[in-house]
């Protein structure tokens, strides 16, 4: 067995390490920029709804309904977390009309109770409703504003009175089945 001079023997050593860096400085380079920027917890792709929250039921948006009359109905829910005992204080709720004077709407209706299942969030839901009433023809928008445990959340919607709309009608001409 002949052996190698040591130039060779050595070359194919320092060969070996450097690909070996080669492969090893974007693994640890990747890791220190994780380590520096931080890592972020993974987020659920429904978590169900976040709370405290306040949305408008209805009336529905000018895009999706049109309202034919000048009495519109309205529904306002609010999402409150649940205090210790497993209930929540009643959040006060207003509206504004077309940025007109807060209106303060005083039957606020304790709903739904919801434990905190996997990821979705305990919440106690609350409704108030009331009639818009001698709208005129044309959009309109209703702020909505709700204040609980010393947060203040508000959404607002636009809706259409026009009341020489028709809802589409349908007209049967013959029935797919003739039984004789």
């Amino acid at each position: 067995m002949t052996k190698k001079p040591f130039r060779q023997n050595n070359h194919a050593l320092i060969g070996a390490v450097v690909k070996r860096a080669a492969l090893a400085i974007p693994l640890v380079s990747t890791l220190l920029v994780l380590l520096m920027v931080g890592v972020q917890p993974l987020v659920e792709a429904n978590p169900g709804p976040s709370v405290p929250t306040l949305s408008v039921v209805y009336p529905y948006p000018s895009w999706e309904s049109c309202y034919s009359n000048a009495s519109v109905p309205l529904k306002i829910e609010v999402l409150v977390t649940p205090n210790s005992s497993g209930g929540a204080y009643a959040p006060r709720v207003f509206y504004s009309l077309d940025n007109g004077d807060n209106v303060t709407l005083t039957n606020v209706k304790e709903g739904e109770h919801r434990e905190q299942v996997l990821w979705y969030q305990a919440y106690v839901s609350f409704t108030a409703s009331s009639t818009l009433c001698d709208l005129t023809e044309g959009n309109h928008t209703i702020s909505a504003y709700a204040i609980s445990d010393g947060k203040v959340m508000s959404a607002e919607r636009t809706f259409t009175v026009d009341s020489s709309y028709k809802s589409p009608e349908l007209t049967l001409i013959s029935p797919f089945l003739i039984i004789t």
